[in-house]
């Protein structure tokens, strides 16, 4: 058996509400402190850091284990979103991520 996961996918847009056409950057899932999480059978290490990629037309699609069966309780990721232009920019989301059918989308996902 496997460890749980939930796949996000979505789509990133500029502030305008436009989708972005030539931007392309990477995200950075931070777990807020060390966890673990069991399958059933045994318990892995929840990795800390799980890095993904922004596509240029905004696409994002990243796994992660769900907040919901990491222990400690109270757990959360630290997103940090990079673009690397047309116009580079930067910021940083907290997320708290439940176990769900895949995929969830990037929208519905909870913000702390």
């Amino acid at each position: 058996m496997a460890v749980e996961t939930t796949t996000i996918a979505g789509k990133i847009y500029q502030p305008s509400g436009a989708a972005y056409t030539t931007a392309q950057g990477s995200l950075v899932a931070s777990l807020s402190k060390p966890g673990r999480a069991t399958d059933g059978a045994s318990t892995s290490v929840v990795a800390g850091r799980i890095l993904g990629t922004i596509a240029a037309n905004g696409d994002v699609s990243i796994v992660l284990v769900p907040n919901d069966v990491i222990s400690p309780a109270a757990t959360y990721y630290m997103v940090y979103f990079s673009l690397v232009g047309p116009t580079p920019m930067s910021w940083m989301e907290k997320w708290s991520v439940v176990t769900t059918p895949d995929p969830i989308a990037l929208g519905a996902v909870t913000r702390l």
